[in-house]
């Protein structure tokens, strides 16, 4: 996950939203090289938005002409600089990957970071309400699925029928 290691190369947008974390996206990637960046650019981020990241000359090779981009060596001291939002989802990424699978084959390393994306995305919601707006995307709304026949509705079973007129006694035990 680090530059510079025989570690596989990953790279890791995550959406700020003043104070909160919104979404994030982790791409398992051949190298960190310009033409890299600018792929995962154009697939995974929004042409308007303000992008921040580090001094890596990968980003600035791939992302040059991109309009929001905000290129800034690290420094401990900067909030902004250190990339908060992004190092918070690498790291629970690490943590989960060790922590519940005691780590992860490489061949299968885009499936579990696809998976962990998801979770990061859609964590403290309906996850079957944002499930489906993911999948309905422009034709409903969230708020109407959160209300439509789609979701899981309870199950309440039909109260047990009840004969009509005199009850029948059993012929064996009447006297």
């Amino acid at each position: 996950m680090g530059r510079g290691t025989d570690e596989q190369p990953m790279i890791c947008a995550a959406e700020r939203r003043g104070d909160e974390r919104g979404r994030c996206v982790l791409r398992v990637v051949p190298d960190c090289s310009g033409k890299t960046y600018r792929m995962f650019a154009e697939e995974h981020v929004d042409r308007s938005a303000h992008v921040r990241s580090d001094g890596w000359g990968g980003i600035r090779a791939g992302l040059r002409g991109w309009e929001g981009l905000d290129q800034r060596k690290f420094d401990a001291a900067d909030e902004d600089a250190r990339l908060p939002t992004a190092r918070h989802a690498v790291s629970n990424f690490q943590a989960w990957a060790l922590g519940t699978f005691h780590g992860l084959p490489r061949e299968r390393l885009q499936s579990f970071a696809d998976e962990f994306s998801w979770r990061y995305s859609h964590r403290g919601g309906d996850a079957t309400a944002e499930l489906l707006a993911d999948c309905c995307a422009g034709f409903y709304t969230k708020a109407e699925l959160r209300t439509s026949v789609f979701l899981p509705q309870p199950f309440v079973p039909d109260p047990p029928k009840r004969p009509r007129g005199r009850p029948r006694k059993h012929p064996i035990l009447q006297l």
